[in-house]
């Protein structure tokens, strides 16, 4: 894992949306995107169309696309990949 997405997933304890994100960690929205389909890919990230309304992505493109309307929380995967790199 890398520093940024431990970062990422630091603040992905709570549902976050991406703006709130882009300002707590500092990242530009393109790479902030990579970085989240990243996690996503990797299953360590859930999206959501609102606060309780998860969503899947069906292409990097449809995820770039609506990425900066989204929500995010870690999974459970995630949590443990985050803690585990403490």
């Amino acid at each position: 894992m890398t520093t940024v997405e431990f970062d990422v997933l630091d603040e992905l304890y709570f549902i976050t949306g991406f703006d709130t994100l882009q300002q707590n960690t500092k990242q530009t929205s393109n790479h902030l995107s990579e970085i989240l389909f990243g996690l996503y890919q990797k299953g360590w990230i859930r999206c959501y169309k609102s606060p309780d309304q998860e969503t899947k992505i069906k292409s990097q493109e449809y995820f770039e696309s609506t990425c900066k309307y989204l929500y995010f929380l870690a999974s459970k995967k995630g949590l443990l990949a985050h803690n585990r790199s403490e």
